[in-house]
């Protein structure tokens, strides 16, 4: 069983916005654009994963195997960018449609701890231990892209 990844980041950013279309805005048929991008080039955390295994074969000879591994990450050199785009054109006074795209990447990188610890190990005879792992790195990225339709009233 893999647990679920948890930490936290901190992230310093600074980002722009900005918005344009011709005047009376917003007007029907011509498209009005906006977009947002945030970003830094430095992130930190501290990220724990565990990934359990608990194993029972009852048939004879019975095997176990009872193991949990815990992965952390103390990243201290990373950066993050995250983006948006957004365009809608007027198709009556109150029905607008459009489309938007969004993405984001973020990278940390850092120290990483591998601590594992075995209750029984009869069939993959796991090893209980500690390592470091050096220059280890996480990275995450999405890009979503999505249609839009506004109705005013």
């Amino acid at each position: 069983m893999a647990g679920d990844p948890m930490g936290k980041t901190w992230i310093p950013y600074v980002g722009l916005r900005g918005r344009n279309c011709k005047k009376p805005c917003p007007s029907i048929w011509d498209p009005e654009y906006r977009w947002r991008i945030i970003g830094s080039p430095l992130a930190w955390n501290k990220w724990r994963n565990a990934f359990d295994i608990n194993c029972r074969n009852n048939v004879a000879p019975p095997v176990i195997e009872v193991t949990r591994t815990e992965y952390e990450l103390d990243g201290n050199n990373g950066r993050f960018v995250e983006g948006s785009v957004e365009a809608t054109i007027g198709l009556t006074p109150s029905l607008r449609a459009g489309f938007w795209l969004t993405g984001s990447w973020y990278e940390i990188e850092g120290n990483g701890q591998v601590n594992a610890l075995v209750l029984q190990s009869d069939d993959f005879l796991g090893q209980a231990g500690t390592s470091s792992v050096a220059d280890s790195s996480y990275s995450k990225s999405f890009i979503a892209l999505g249609l839009q339709l506004e109705l005013g009233y």
